[in-house]
């Protein structure tokens, strides 16, 4: 189990640098939920979940954001020519997928910029366009 004081650390940095209404909740060994104000047209919340992996700290939506979108669609395409994002603008935000799963590693400490970031990468998806 991750030390007290590391998470609490980790959201304060999530509040200072996105919101101070975030917070986090454990749920599971070395697994997380990030409760943020930020919702969907449909109402629900983004689902982002904070994992302690063996190369560090990882922010993911374990598929969620695409599932949105793919209501109705066999799959989504980010570098289909129709859609107005693509996989290589998802990495301005040090965001990838990867089968549908939206990922991002948080490098040096710097855990309110990779949320921040991860965020805006969902913002983006859901919108379509820049």
């Amino acid at each position: 189990m991750i030390d007290k004081s590391i998470l609490e650390r980790i959201e304060k940095d999530f509040k200072e640098k996105v919101n101070d209404q975030v917070h986090i909740k454990s749920e599971g060994k070395d697994r997380y939920l990030v409760f943020t104000p930020f919702i969907c047209e449909d109402g629900d919340h983004f689902s982002i979940i904070l994992k302690k992996e063996d190369r560090g700290w990882v922010l993911s939506d374990e598929g969620h954001t695409l599932m949105h979108l793919s209501f109705g669609q066999d799959r989504i395409n980010l570098d289909d020519k129709n859609r107005t994002i693509t996989a290589n603008e998802l990495s301005e935000f040090h965001t990838q997928e990867i089968n549908g799963e939206l990922t991002s590693r948080i490098n040096n400490e710097r855990y309110g910029d990779a949320l921040q970031g991860f965020i805006q990468a969902i913002k983006t998806i859901l919108r379509g366009r820049r």
